[in-house]
């Protein structure tokens, strides 16, 4: 234990390394953009030494371009498991998925998957979910079912959507009333079933075909490891394939890029509501949409710690990292706040 303990914190005292910063006689990058590139990326390479975080990358934009790009013993181009920022593609899948069909954000459950919860008698208590309600995680649905099923997982690398949605299912939801957020894995698992009822087509491919390749991303998958991560947490992907992500579907202009999403504008009357995969918030400058992911799991048959985050801030610029070792114990919340600042800053 001592010894990779002092292993890791050798890696972590590495200096990162940048790898593309926009040139400062560019007229495209002015040197206002690029000392705001400097704050991010020492924020972060601060929250990797202070953690004692032997790898992470971090990629930064600035209206829709690439500004820069940093890693510590990983690439910004290379794959990486990215947690729950993974339900953002899933909820931009399903928009895509539901402007290919007869169905809206307000389809419910009963219409769409109808075989599929009488398979695990969930059609009464589940039927009247609309999509709406599962993407913004007011379904009522508060099932930990991954975490309480622990003991008897032992194929992590198979998604296994059907045993999920049939332990989901043993669950009542708690409240329908459409308004109370309660996050939970859960809802965003039933998307995948939802997308592949809806495309006729397995998850990974349909999203990789219709949203991720369309980008020029070509990399990502669900993750070999932790496949039964699915539609809520599985994806890797690069900081800087995410960020082109991010810079597609998370703009001021998100209305206009989601058009089946008609029907959800009345999920921001709140500040801080969550809708579209991310937490979003319309401020008098424009649009703010972000996002964190983090795991850490333990058993006899797999261990794994990594975290995520992403920020598309009203300002222009646009955040993406990845890093190897979760940090929910309050330091996760420190990078958070950091980075603001350092995007306050401009």
């Amino acid at each position: 234990m001592s010894l990779c303990l002092s292993a890791c914190a050798a890696l972590s005292t590495k200096p990162i390394e940048r790898e593309t910063i926009g040139n400062e006689n560019s007229a495209d990058v002015s040197k206002r953009v690029l000392r705001t590139t400097d704050k991010i990326i020492n924020a972060f390479d601060s929250f990797l030494q202070e953690n004692r975080i032997a790898k992470g990358a971090i990629a930064v934009s600035y209206e829709g371009k690439l500004v820069a790009s940093a890693g510590r013993n990983r690439k910004s181009t290379d794959p990486a498991r990215v947690a729950s920022l993974s339900k953002a593609i899933t909820a931009v899948c399903t928009m895509k998925a539901l402007e290919n069909s007869t169905y809206s954000v307000k389809t419910t459950l009963r219409e769409v998957i109808p075989d599929e919860l009488s398979s695990f008698n969930g059609s009464d208590a589940f039927g009247s979910i609309t999509i709406q309600k599962l993407l913004n995680h007011t379904s009522g649905i508060r099932s930990d079912h991954l975490s309480r099923q622990g003991p008897s997982i032992t194929r992590y690398a198979q998604e296994q959507k059907d045993w999920q949605l049939g332990n989901i299912l043993k669950h009542k939801p708690s409240s329908r009333d459409g308004m109370t957020i309660r996050y939970s894995n859960a809802n965003y698992l039933i998307l995948g079933v939802v997308i592949e009822k809806l495309s006729n087509s397995d998850y990974e491919t349909y999203c990789n075909n219709e949203v991720l390749a369309p980008l020029g991303i070509a990399s990502a998958k669900l993750s070999p490891r932790w496949r039964i991560l699915s539609s809520y947490g599985g994806w890797e992907i690069s900081a800087v394939d995410y960020l082109r992500f991010v810079d597609e579907y998370f703009t001021n202009d998100w209305k206009s890029t989601f058009p089946a999403a008609r029907d959800f504008h009345s999920a921001l009357q709140r500040s801080n509501r969550y809708g579209l995969g991310v937490w979003m918030r319309k401020t008098f400058k424009g649009m703010r949409f972000w996002h964190g992911g983090t795991l850490r799991w333990k058993s006899k048959w797999e261990n794994a710690s990594f975290g995520s985050f992403f920020t598309a801030n009203e300002n222009g610029f646009s955040v993406s990292v990845n890093f190897s070792k979760d940090t929910w114990d309050g330091r996760y919340e420190k990078l958070t706040q950091a980075l603001n600042v350092a995007l306050s800053s401009y």
